[in-house]
């Protein structure tokens, strides 16, 4: 192992974990030895509203498929539990409960959404609020005029990629790329 990568002369088969543990980490250190056997293979997602208990929540419960590395690192379990990393918005809506636990070690700036978070436990429950928007306005127009501007102007938007003339859009408006609304509003968000 150096500065440019894990080298070998022999063939590898199996699984690999490597973690970066600050010089000053014992803590860390300890725990993710403690935990390090476990490893997420796979998992399945499931998403439920319980109408009769809170109509206004929606569950997303992930449960991990774990698997055990074969080690010699003493511990009080015969199977450690699953360590793993949560970005900020899953740790906001996981549901604490007995299955998972939250450590206050560990914390990790793991790109722009913030502060990632130990989570011990392999199955996971957010808890999220679903959104009281419907198929149709609070408020409906009541003038003919207001609700023909909005559709010619959906219909530019979606006919018409940025930079094109409405008599170039005819035969671009149906291309995947180009005529889709999805992609022309993608492109800009990622200025």
């Amino acid at each position: 192992w150096d500065s440019t990568g894990a080298h070998t002369t022999h063939s590898f088969q199996g699984v690999m974990r490597a973690a970066v543990v600050p010089s000053n980490s014992t803590k860390d250190a300890l725990m993710l030895d403690a935990h390090a056997e476990a490893y997420a293979t796979a998992g399945s997602v499931r998403v439920t509203v319980d109408r009769a208990k809170d109509p206004d929540v929606g569950i997303v419960a992930f449960d991990w498929q774990v698997a055990y590395l074969g080690s010699s690192i003493p511990r009080d379990e015969l199977e450690p539990a699953l360590l793993m990393l949560a970005l900020p918005h899953h740790v906001d809506a996981l549901v604490a409960d007995a299955s998972i636990g939250f450590l206050d070690i560990l914390r990790y700036r793991g790109g722009l959404k913030g502060i990632c978070r130990a989570v011990l436990g392999s199955s996971w429950r957010l808890a999220e609020p679903l959104t009281k928007i419907g198929f149709t306005a609070p408020r409906p127009l009541k003038e003919q005029k207001h609700v023909d501007a909005i559709k010619k102007q959906v219909k530019s938007d979606v006919m018409r990629p940025a930079g094109e003339t409405d008599k170039d859009a005819a035969w671009i408006c149906f291309d995947d790329w180009f005529g889709n609304a999805y992609w022309n509003g993608k492109e800009p968000a990622r200025l």
